[in-house]
């Protein structure tokens, strides 16, 4: 599976401190790999179609999409609650709850 990054995730990334940031890399591989990936699970938003967060460490979520031509969009990173603010920003096109 490909991988892409929305503008809104490089920007969040960019705010992450190094050890976050080495945490939000660390995650995207595996994640693009096998989205069934043990130690980062994915998990729809609950309330939002669509979208789904990843837990990469304690409190760093990455928040995703799958997108048409089997490509994982990477939406957001950061601390719970910054992360997982305003989902509803991203309509999922019908039928991309997957």
């Amino acid at each position: 599976m490909a991988a892409d990054f929305a503008r809104r995730f490089v920007h969040a990334y960019e705010e992450l401190q190094p050890q976050d940031r080495r945490a939000s890399l660390e995650a995207v591989d595996p994640l693009q790999a096998d989205r069934n990936y043990p130690s980062l699970p994915l998990k729809k938003m609950e309330g939002v179609p669509g979208i789904w967060e990843a837990r990469a460490f304690r409190d760093l979520r990455l928040t995703c999409r799958f997108a048409a031509g089997n490509v994982l969009v990477f939406r957001t990173c950061g601390r719970h609650d910054t992360a997982l603010k305003h989902p509803q920003a991203y309509t999922a096109p019908k039928g991309a709850d997957r």
